[in-house]
């Protein structure tokens, strides 16, 4: 089991800064700073807070992978539903292109007609 206190010293060790600092970030005392490094869970929103503060997603540490893999297959859902409306963009473009063709000559046509008429 993931001791995510652990994983939240670690990083804080790697990124420098005091305790002090880091508490204030977080928005609580430096005896608390403390007890986190130890906890096994921590409330979502204090570790939205340290995720920010320390430039890290623990999130990801924490997420199962079932939901991970569901994620995946939505991106790749995405991915498949982009590249068909892409597809499609470049065959409407192409028909405008053959519409503004299709208009030109029939304008071309008209005067011709026109200047016959004449």
């Amino acid at each position: 089991m993931l001791n995510l206190g652990n994983k939240i010293k670690e990083i804080f060790d790697s990124k420098g800064i005091t305790v002090v600092e880091f508490a204030k970030r977080i928005n609580t005392s430096r005896e608390n700073v403390y007890a986190i490094f130890h906890r096994v869970s921590i409330d979502t929103y204090l570790l939205a807070r340290i995720c920010d503060v320390l430039d890290y997603n623990f999130f990801e540490l924490v997420t199962p992978e079932k939901f991970k893999q569901g994620k995946q297959e939505e991106v790749n859902t995405l991915i498949k539903q982009l590249e068909v409306y892409e597809t499609e963009i470049k065959y409407l473009k192409e028909i405008n292109t053959l519409k503004d063709k299709l208009s030109d000559q029939e304008e071309k046509d008209n005067q011709d007609i026109n200047y016959e008429k004449e």
